[in-house]
């Protein structure tokens, strides 16, 4: 069960990740081979928003069901003498994998789903005028919100309850 809730953690965050990375991407895609910004360009921010919403809604639901499937192995660790700083880095570090590997996949695959659909609507050939420092820049955007809404929600929600 506890393998499925981290699968269902890790593709939340590729999936939210990916789609918020592609919005932004392809912002910068149309600008480069249109000449123009993007129209709707605020509802695309607005669409990111709430994708990084829905992940951190995901990412929170499956923290808690963590902790509290675990609580069991937590005490087992507090009985062998780990500290609550012991136990909370644990969860830490696993929800640093999760966001680290998962932002990667997900802003890899959302810059390129930008540049496919910017090739379908503007054609492949002009795709060479798109300044890919900046769709890299959109991945690395996509990994850093990962990681720091991980971080950000694993704090909150793994502060020792278990005294």
């Amino acid at each position: 069960m506890r393998r499925q809730r981290s699968f269902l953690t890790f593709l939340s965050i590729i999936l939210s990740i990916a789609f918020f990375v592609y919005l932004s991407s392809s912002v910068s895609v149309t600008k480069a081979l249109a000449g123009r910004e993007a129209v709707g360009q605020i509802h695309q921010l607005m669409i990111s928003l709430v994708s990084i919403i829905v992940c951190g809604v995901a990412i929170t639901n499956s923290m808690i069901m963590s902790v509290s499937e675990r609580f069991k192995e937590i005490g087992t660790m507090k009985c062998l003498g780990a500290l609550n700083h012991h136990v909370v880095l644990i969860f830490l570090i696993e929800g640093f994998i999760l966001g680290a590997i998962g932002g990667t996949i997900g802003g890899l695959s959302g810059s390129l789903a930008g540049l496919i659909m910017g090739g379908i609507q503007f054609g492949f050939e002009k795709l060479s005028l798109v300044p890919l420092g900046e769709i890299f820049h959109h991945a690395a955007m996509g990994v850093a919100a990962a990681l720091t809404l991980l971080f950000h929600l694993e704090k909150s929600f793994t502060t020792p309850r278990w005294e």
